[in-house]
């Protein structure tokens, strides 16, 4: 079993009316890490668009960093296997930001960006696991739901 923990968005300044961005943001996060959570792929890949720009950048065990781009499914293939290795995960985030994203307007509210601190924890290989990481995201109105079509992660 697993638990994710969104936190409040911090509020630099109110949400713009008609464009609640901070429940936006919170309630994708939270089917996000629950995708995650509940090990649900299909789920998973239900939050990004099918041609998303998706780069993650990783540290090796030296530290050094890597930036690598995925598709939407390499991404899903990419966290699933990692869970896959995982026990006790759960994940929480102390920090979440929105606004309006830059070509759409609050009327609109078609387009939103997110920045969220995510920290992982559980126990991999019998060892402790944790990784915080800064998640950047940009979120479009799509039929009805909200998705991504832009995702960086960053590990710290």
């Amino acid at each position: 079993a697993g638990s994710s923990q969104t936190g409040t968005a911090a509020a630099t300044k109110p949400d713009p009316a008609g464009c609640p961005v901070s429940t936006i943001a919170r309630t994708w996060l939270a089917d996000l890490d629950g995708a995650i959570v509940q090990r649900d792929a299909n789920l998973f890949m239900a939050q990004f668009d099918a041609d998303a720009t998706i780069s993650a950048t990783v540290r090796d065990g030296q530290g050094k960093a890597t930036t690598l781009a995925f598709t939407r499914m390499e991404l899903v293939k990419s966290t699933f296997a990692s869970m896959a290795q995982l026990t006790e995960f759960s994940s929480r985030r102390p920090v979440v930001r929105a606004t309006v994203a830059k070509g759409s307007t609050a009327a609109q509210c078609t387009r939103i960006e997110v920045e969220s601190v995510v920290i992982e924890s559980g126990v991999r290989n019998g060892g402790s696991y944790r990784i915080e990481s800064l998640e950047t995201f940009t979120l479009a109105k799509r039929a009805g739901a909200w998705v991504a079509v832009r995702a960086q992660a960053r590990q710290q």
